[in-house]
């Protein structure tokens, strides 16, 4: 497996699918919200993961929307269109 995080990818198996939905919904009701996978499920970087998230990323996966993110940690960016 690749070291490279990619944005969406919440389980780490290098794609943003719907698993990743799954786990973004899971970590919308996990109050704490400060694990690792938060990195990865704040698409809109406003530093909390919520609904508008969940959304970008089950967007993506139903191929409706590009994720532009941008991140201080490595991500993998080749399935990304990045405007940053």
């Amino acid at each position: 497996m690749s070291t490279d995080l990619i944005a969406g990818d919440l389980n780490g198996d290098e794609r943003v699918d719907s698993f990743d939905v799954v786990l973004c919904r899971q970590e919308i009701v996990n109050v704490q919200n400060d694990s690792e996978v938060n990195v990865l499920a704040d698409i809109d970087k406003n530093g909390k993961v919520q609904v508008n998230d969940l959304v970008l990323i089950a967007d993506f996966v139903l191929g409706k929307k590009i994720i532009s993110h941008k991140t201080d940690k490595p991500v993998h960016m080749d399935w990304l269109s990045c405007c940053i």
